[in-house]
């Protein structure tokens, strides 16, 4: 004789079901990574660019004129070294990589980022800093008018790997575009504000 399974056993094994589903949501199935709301995803070669975005713009739109900042994290799994030595847009008039190497609120104009072997770009002395890491790029002098929500083409120039151009996403309004917290403690966006 089969015994019905207990109550217990049925709000069990619906738990188990839940915490996998959840789980299984909790991942890319293609990467086997977090999901990131608010950016854009690209590799080349070994390179990976991932959760590329722009800042997300007062009003809802940005204006020809206007300048910006873009986050991302760039990581390699090549055995050598690389660098990111330029970022452009058609829709800028220049893209500056900026790194806050020391951490201390005061992000510089660099000519490249270096990016270790099977790594990313070198850790600052961050402090326990979580978030963003400490590198960006400030978008000077948009040419067009561009809401939030939407993509703009970006080029990333690789000394070894070579070059990959990507839409990029334009931060949104949604309760969900969820973004992470800048490193240093700093708002790149206000260090370019008006600039």
């Amino acid at each position: 004789m089969t015994r019905a399974p207990t109550r217990r056993a049925l709000l069990a094994g619906a738990l188990a079901a839940l915490l996998a589903t959840v789980a299984a949501c909790g991942e890319d199935p293609i990467t086997n990574e977090p999901p990131h709301p608010v950016g854009s995803h690209s590799d080349k070669g070994p390179i990976k660019l991932r959760n590329v975005y722009l800042a997300q713009p007062a009003g809802g739109r940005y204006e020809p004129g206007q300048d910006t900042v873009g986050f991302l994290t760039i990581t390699t799994t090549a055995e050598r070294r690389d660098r990111l030595v330029s970022v452009n847009s058609p829709v800028a008039k220049r893209i500056e990589l900026r790194w806050d190497r020391d951490c201390d609120g005061d992000p510089q104009h660099v000519d490249a980022l270096p990016l270790l072997p099977e790594g990313t770009v070198p850790e600052a002395n961050r402090g326990g800093a979580t978030g963003h890491a400490p590198y960006f790029l400030h978008v000077v002098g948009l040419t067009k008018s561009i809401p939030a929500g939407t993509t703009v083409p970006v080029s990333f120039e690789f000394a070894r790997a070579g070059e990959v151009t990507m839409p990029v996403k334009v931060h949104g309004r949604h309760p969900s575009d969820v973004r992470s917290e800048f490193a240093c403690g700093v708002d790149p966006a206000s260090l370019v504000a008006g600039g």
